[in-house]
C-alpha cells in the first residue's frame, strides 16, 4: 500500500500533492500529516498531526514549549515527538506492504527512523525550496545527507534539481527524475481574449512578481487594452500594491489572490499569454518545475518567462514561448510585446504548448513515472 506523507494537503499552490494521492495507486493509498489538514473527502487510512507547531491550538505554554522543541530537535535527529513516532510506526504496522512517499526533504528527513524500525521503503519527493533554500543551512544538510544515504530512493521534478541534489552529496544511481502531471483536460483551450495576460503563483521572492509588473508598465501604454491579471498570494502582496500604484497601473494590473483550481482555469481560458519571472532568491530558493506553467500551457497559452531552474525542461523557447534570463526586465517586456503584437504566432506557439504538455506532462504519465521509480505495482483495475 502506498502511503503518502506531507506537511499539509489543502494549501492551494500544491495540487500536485493531492493529485499524487488520485492517481498513483488509487484505492491502495493512505496518508500520513504532519499537520491536521488532510484530503478533504478522502477515505482511506489516515494519519495526522504528526509534527504540531507553536501555530497549533492549545495553551500558550504548550505551544511554546512545542516550538522549542522542534526548534533543539533540528539540532539532532529532525525527528517526531517520541509519542508522534510510535503513533507512526504502529499505523504503518498495520498497513499491508506500505511503501512511503515523503512529499518535499524535511518530511522524510522527520518520517525516516519510523520507516527504519518498521522495514518500510521509503521514497523522498524534492519539489523546488527543499531543494535549493534548505541546502544553504548546515543543519538540513546534515540531515539530508542521512537521509540520501538511508533512504530507497530520491524522486525530484526536474533534471535541474537533480543536479542539485548530487552536488548535496546524494548518489545520482538513487535519484529518479518525474515531471510533474496536470489533467490537461481540465484547462479548456477557449477562445482567447486578445489582451488578457495572466500570471499564476504565490507572491514570494523566488517568481519575482514585481520584475513582472514592471515589466508589463514598459509595455503598457503600447498596449492600453491589455491588462495583467494577478493570481496568488503571499509575503510580497503589499510590495506588489505599492509597486503597481507607483507606476500608475491601479486599472491595468488586478490581484486577485489565491483562487480554488476552477477559477484559476476560468482565468487560463480568457487570457492570451501567460507570464512568470522566476528568479533564484537572494536566499537561494529555486524553482522545480512549475506546475502553474504545464497547466497554462495545456490551457493553449504561450508562456513568457526565465531560463530557471527546470523550465527550460517544459518550455521550448521560440516553440511554446519565450524565455529571458533572470532580472532581465526589458527583455521580458520585449517578449510580452512581441506576442501581443503577433497573436497568430502566439497562437501557433499555445497550441504547441499544449501537445507538448500532451506528449509528456499528463497526470498519467507523471503516475507512471512514480509508480516505476518506487516499485510500486498496483490492481490496475483500481485505476
Amino acid at each position: 500500500m502506498l502511503v503518502i506523507a506531507a506537511p499539509d494537503f489543502t494549501r492551494p499552490s500544491e495540487t500536485f500533492i493531492r493529485n499524487h494521492v488520485r492517481t498513483i495507486a488509487p484505492g491502495e493509498t493512505a496518508i500520513m500529516c504532519l499537520s491536521e489538514n488532510t484530503v478533504p473527502g478522502f477515505s482511506g487510512p489516515m494519519l495526522a498531526g504528526l509534527r504540531p507547531s507553536w501555530s497549533s491550538p492549545g495553551p500558550l505554554l504548550r505551544r511554546f514549549l512545542i516550538g522549542i522543541y522542534n526548534t533543539l530537535s533540528l539540532r539532532f535527529a529532525a525527528g517526531l515527538f517520541p509519542q508522534q513516532s510510535r503513533r507512526v510506526i504502529s499505523f504503518l504496522n498495520g498497513l499491508p506492504s506500505p511503501v512511503v512517499l515523503a512529499e518535499y526533504g524535511p518530511t522524510g528527513c522527520y518520517l525516516l527512523d519510523s520507516c527504519l524500525r518498521t522495514d518500510t521503503p521509503l521514497y523522498v519527493h524534492f519539489h523546488g525550496y527543499d531543494a535549493s533554500l534548505l541546502m544553504g543551512r548546515e543543519l538540513w544538510l546534515r540531515h539530508y545527507r542521512r537521509l540520501f544515504q538511508l533512504c530507497d530512493g530520491v524522486i525530484v521534478p526536474s533534471v535541474f534539481l537533480r543536479s542539485k541534489l548530487v552536488a548535496a552529496g546524494c548518489d545520482n544511481t538513487k535519484i529518479s527524475v518525474c515531471p510533474c502531471g496536470i489533467d490537461p483536460e481540465f484547462f479548456a483551450t477557449g477562445s482567447q481574449r486578445p489582451s488578457g495576460i495572466v500570471a499564476v503563483g504565490r507572491l514570494v521572492p523566488k517568481k519575482a512578481p514585481l520584475n513582472t509588473i514592471k515589466a508589463f508598465g514598459l509595455i503598457a501604454e503600447r498596449f492600453p487594452q491589455t491588462r495583467l491579471h494577478f493570481i496568488g498570494d503571499g509575503p510580497l502582496l503589499e510590495a506588489c500594491r505599492d509597486g503597481i500604484a507607483a507606476l500608475g497601473l491601479q486599472r491595468r494590473v488586478l490581484l486577485y489572490g489565491a483562487q480554488d483550481h476552477e477559477n484559476v482555469a476560468r482565468f487560463m481560458s480568457e487570457a492570451a499569454i501567460f507570464v512568470q519571472h522566476s528568479v533564484t532568491a537572494a536566499n537561494g530558493d529555486t524553482e522545480g518545475l512549475p506546475v502553474s506553467m504545464l497547466e497554462a500551457m495545456a490551457a493553449g497559452l504561450p508562456v513568457v518567462s526565465t531560463r530557471h531552474a527546470g523550465i527550460s525542461e517544459a518550455v521550448v523557447g521560440g516553440v511554446t514561448g519565450l524565455l529571458v534570463e533572470e532580472h532581465d526586465i526589458d527583455a521580458m517586456a520585449a517578449a510580452m510585446a512581441e506576442l501581443l503584437n503577433d497573436p497568430a504566432r502566439a497562437g501557433k506557439m499555445g497550441k504547441a504548448g499544449r501537445e507538448r504538455v500532451l506528449k509528456n506532462f499528463t497526470l498519467e504519465k507523471s503516475a507512471m513515472c512514480l509508480r516505476s521509480a518506487m516499485k510500486l505495482t498496483v490492481d490496475s483495475s483500481l485505476r
